[in-house]
């Protein structure tokens, strides 16, 4: 069974409050270059496999990583943050944003989609699910995956409740403590978390990782 590391995307414009239109075309900042640099640094053997998520900011993130790495198999996989709020056409920053976020948490409603490009929480919660269940079944020792926030805490939560497998369900108020496990923990941008997948299904989840990131 795989060692996985899972890494999320360095300092992107939204993280800094910036303007951005469609959630996958979000860049990252300046800083946000630097950091993954640092990132691709600690590493110091080449992965098996690198995978990154649809979003423009995880493969900015993943770059210098995949040049330091040439060969390394890199494949994209659905690792990609809950976007659960309908993209706009227009520039909106994240406080623009903050009323509609709050009312879809408010709403309490774990079937509810807002729109195209959109997703439920019970079908987000589903696809980390399924991509822990991918990676047990991968051939690769070592992986890393670029991804986002929300996903690699949903990882975190889930372990906690011991619901990493597919065929294990949320119960009605998933919901709500997902949401409060949001506001007690957070995941710096290039913070590191590793994980190793046991061939009994069982799930070892290390400490976050951010020494890297000082400088």
């Amino acid at each position: 069974m795989p060692a996985v590391c899972f890494i999320r995307h360095a300092e992107s414009e939204a993280n800094i409050g910036q303007a951005t239109t469609h959630p996958v075309t979000i860049k990252l900042t300046p800083k946000g270059i630097e950091q993954a640099h640092s990132i691709a640094a600690f590493f110091k053997r080449s992965p098996d496999l690198i995978i990154t998520s649809p979003y423009e900011r995880t493969r900015e993130t993943a770059q210098p990583t995949l040049r330091r790495f040439s060969t390394s198999r890199h494949e994209e996989w659905p690792v990609e943050e809950f976007t659960y709020l309908s993209p706009l056409n227009t520039l909106t920053t994240p406080l623009d944003r903050k009323p509609k976020a709050d009312a879809f948490w408010q709403r309490q409603d774990p079937f509810y989609v807002d729109g195209n490009g959109t997703e439920s929480f019970t079908a987000f919660i589903a696809r980390v699910q399924n991509i822990v269940q991918r990676l047990r079944e991968t051939k690769e020792h070592s992986v890393l995956v670029f991804s986002h926030e929300q996903f690699i805490l949903a990882l975190q939560w889930l372990f906690l409740k011991n619901k990493l497998e597919p065929d294990s369900t949320v119960c009605s108020d998933g919901m709500n403590q997902f949401k409060e496990f949001l506001t007690m923990f957070r995941l710096p941008n290039g913070a590191i978390l590793p994980m190793q997948l046991q061939d009994d299904n069982q799930t070892w989840i290390s400490s976050v990782i951010t020494s890297h990131l000082i400088h």
